[in-house]
């Protein structure tokens, strides 16, 4: 029969024997509970586990970095199309930007731009944007071969009959 503890401060010299239901002194110590199922020992690791699992985050260590490098390559490449663009805006308005610097003299001030067009400053007139021309067309004659099913009075067929039939067309083309 078990007897539990009884409640209350343990006494610091003694432990209680589950199995008599009194205070043993600590001189002998408690025994250890038998353990029906011995804990089990650490499995050593299998080398080829360990060998493919060390391959395995090399392979992602490298993807991992290959894919870090094009993203750097991609942002640089956008901080300079961006630098690029701005430094454009700064050369196209650099003429206007010196033209408005001289608005002081209480005269009409005139500049050329960056496309040689002369502009007056304030009033300055929108560069005609040109479309993108389209490429020339020609008028071709196509001849293609295609099967005609009867009954039809057009070819004279009966139902059943079929005849190859050579037809012509006029259509537009790209000139190159």
């Amino acid at each position: 029969m078990i007897f539990p503890q009884p409640r209350g401060r343990p006494r610091k010299d003694s432990w209680w024997d589950t199995s008599t239901g009194r205070w043993r002194p600590l001189a002998a110590p408690p025994p250890q509970p038998f353990a029906a199922d011995p804990t089990p020992q650490p499995l050593q690791p299998d080398p080829e586990e360990t060998a493919r699992r060390r391959i395995e985050e090399e392979e992602r260590v490298r993807v991992f970095e290959a894919e870090a490098a094009r993203l750097r390559a991609l942002e640089e490449a956008n901080a300079r199309a961006a630098d690029a663009r701005r430094r454009e805006e700064e050369r196209l308005s650099a003429p206007r930007r010196y033209a408005s610097s001289l608005t002081g003299c209480g005269a009409t001030v005139y500049y050329f731009d960056t496309h040689g067009d002369f502009q007056e400053l304030g009033n300055e007139r929108e560069r005609p944007v040109r479309q993108a021309p389209t490429p020339p067309k020609k008028r071709v004659r196509v001849t293609v071969d295609k099967w005609v099913y009867g009954p039809g009075e057009k070819h004279q067929l009966e139902a059943g009959e079929s005849e190859l039939v050579t037809v012509s067309k006029w259509v537009w083309r790209d000139a190159w």
